[in-house]
């Protein structure tokens, strides 16, 4: 709205810019008109239509270069709200020493704007948050859709959630359609006739005839869409360099609001895609002290500037009566007056002044550090001196007086930590059992092996051999079937698994996109572990011929004369 009056010079644009706020109060005295038809009168907003309708009046909009700025505050205080733009966006964030965060995550990666300067207030906004939250939800579908085709190998014919995105998107075109003035609806119109090759001249038709799509013309759409008409719309509802106001309740349960300026969107490189990592937005502590509740030092000086302006001084509680109904006090002189000229007139700014030094303000590492803190993370150099440095750190917060809580990572992360355990057990499992099955199908077919020979094995005891020959032929035998059965499967696992690097093992779920660090699991196999699954194999093999080979040994010569039957 601010554009109408600073381009008073533009005819054609201020004309435009008229055009599209009037069209915009057209469609929300249609949804009033909806809603009129299903309500009970007694639950409309009557005042609220009033003002729509003055506000589409061709009175209100000849008069409207008269008494501009009056007209721009009742646009925005009367109007303004009742459109959908307004609702409140919720934020999840982690107040963080920023700098440090940056060093201790090798994972972190800018993908927009800049990092917040060192000791400034700031959010960093995360990439899956904005792409999930702030996206134009068009746009946010197409991406879906994409997604679900390339990396799901999924088909819209086939797909349900594809499917009801594809109508959604045919049918919510209001969203593009409500940023868009008369110059821009033109040149959309006429991009789209041009992509599409189409001749309708109704911008809504060609939307839906460009976002009613399927798996054959889906790729070619996608692009033209970005192509041709996001440059034309505000793709987020928060861009870098905004200053955006965050509420939220403090420790004590009151509501905190604070001023931050978004100077950046991030990511962790390999994990684009999980809520676990992608999700929390970054804010820098000062910021996250305010929201809090904490007393930091810039509140504490306007606290007392106020009790100063205020005359509010602290009494013991047994001084409160006599202070308070205690005759022949002097009457106090004006605050404002005593503080001087300078400092009165800051006090009757309010906090207005206080807040605009702190958005501008550099904060030192000392007032960062010394600040309080609710959770901290120590990243141990040896993993193996866990226990040790959890006790120590104990120690240390008891000996300062400190009520410190001292858990490991996996306590800390909770629904992680215990995922990431329970996949470490169900592996451990796996391998046991697939140990155990292995021992039984060698140990079963060496005994089958072993009384399919007893007559053989019986001769050879009767021409002189000895037990250990017996037994060495055993071991040997054992041995090569299994060095060479092993090498077979091992070549065979090998080639499985290079299949399995180059397709890779889609993430079916938030949890395993995390715990794969990315859509797809491209495992990989080291020289080491092919030359310790052959031991493996050539182990269980030897095991498995004790039984057999001591079978063997048992077998007499007069067993090998008697006849099978």
């Amino acid at each position: 709205m601010d554009g109408l009056v600073a381009s008073e010079g533009t005819r054609a644009q201020y004309q435009a810019t008229q055009d599209h706020l009037r069209t915009m109060l057209q469609r929300l005295q249609k949804g009033f008109a909806t809603v009129r038809e299903i309500a009970d009168e007694k639950s409309l907003d009557i005042q609220a239509m009033a003002d729509l309708e003055r506000a589409q009046s061709d009175a209100f909009w000849g008069g409207f270069e008269k008494d501009p700025l009056g007209n721009l505050e009742f646009l925005e205080n009367k109007i303004a709200p009742q459109g959908l733009e307004g609702d409140m966006i919720y934020l999840r964030y982690v107040g963080t020493d920023l700098e440090s965060f940056r060093k201790a995550f090798p994972r972190f990666e800018l993908v927009e704007g800049s990092l917040v300067p060192p000791g400034q207030r700031g959010i960093l906004l995360a990439k899956l948050y904005i792409d999930e939250w702030l996206k134009l939800r068009t746009a946010y579908r197409m991406d879906k859709i994409q997604e679900g085709l390339t990396i799901g190998r999924r088909t819209i014919a086939k797909d349900e959630e594809l499917e009801r995105f594809v109508r959604e998107n045919a049918a919510q075109t209001r969203e593009i359609l409500m940023q868009l003035d008369s110059i821009k609806t033109l040149e959309m119109t006429s991009r789209l006739q041009k992509a599409l090759g189409s001749k309708e001249a109704d911008l809504q038709a060609l939307l839906v005839e460009l976002l009613t799509t399927d798996d054959a013309n889906f790729a070619e759409r996608y692009r033209i869409f970005y192509d041709q008409v996001v440059p034309l719309v505000q793709l987020y509802k928060v861009l870098v360099g905004d200053t955006i106001t965050i509420k939220a309740f403090t420790r004590a349960g009151y509501m905190k609001a604070v001023n931050v300026k978004v100077y950046g969107v991030y990511q962790f490189r390999g994990l684009e895609k999980s809520t676990f990592a992608g999700i929390m937005c970054l804010m820098d502590l000062m910021s996250f002290r305010d929201l809090y509740g904490y007393l930091t030092a810039d509140k504490a000086e306007e606290i007392k500037k106020i009790k100063l302006a205020a005359g509010v001084k602290q009494i013991a509680r047994e001084d409160a009566e006599a202070e308070l109904f205690g005759g022949g006090a002097t009457p106090a002189a004006d605050p404002l007056l005593a503080v001087g000229f300078d400092d009165a007139a800051e006090i009757e700014k309010g906090g207005k002044l206080i807040r605009e030094d702190l958005t501008a303000r550099v904060y030192t590492q000392q007032e960062i550090d010394q600040g309080v803190a609710i959770n901290a993370a120590v990243l141990l150099k040896d993993p193996k001196k866990l226990d040790e440095t959890m006790r120590a750190i104990d120690s240390a917060g008891g000996a300062a007086g400190l009520p410190l809580k001292v858990i490991n990572w996996q306590r800390a992360t909770g629904m992680i930590g215990q995922f990431v355990v329970f996949a470490r057990l169900v592996l451990y499992t796996a391998v046991l059992i697939i140990f155990i099955v292995a021992l039984v199908i060698i140990n079963n077919a060496m005994v089958m092996a072993t009384l399919q020979r007893v007559k053989e094995i019986g001769t050879l005891r009767a021409i002189g051999a000895q037990k250990r020959t017996i037994l060495g032929m055993l071991f040997v035998e054992t041995v090569a079937v299994g060095l060479l059965f092993g090498l077979l499967g091992t070549a065979l696992g090998a080639g499985i698994v290079e299949a399995l690097h180059v397709y890779g093992i889609p993430a079916r779920s938030q949890e395993l996109f995390f715990f794969f660090s990315g859509p797809r699991l491209h495992p990989t196999l080291a020289g080491a572990n092919l030359v310790i699954a052959l031991v493996i194999v050539l182990l269980v093999s030897i095991a498995s011929g004790f039984y057999p080979a001591f079978l063997a040994m048992r077998i007499t010569p007069l067993e090998a004369m008697q006849d099978e039957e």
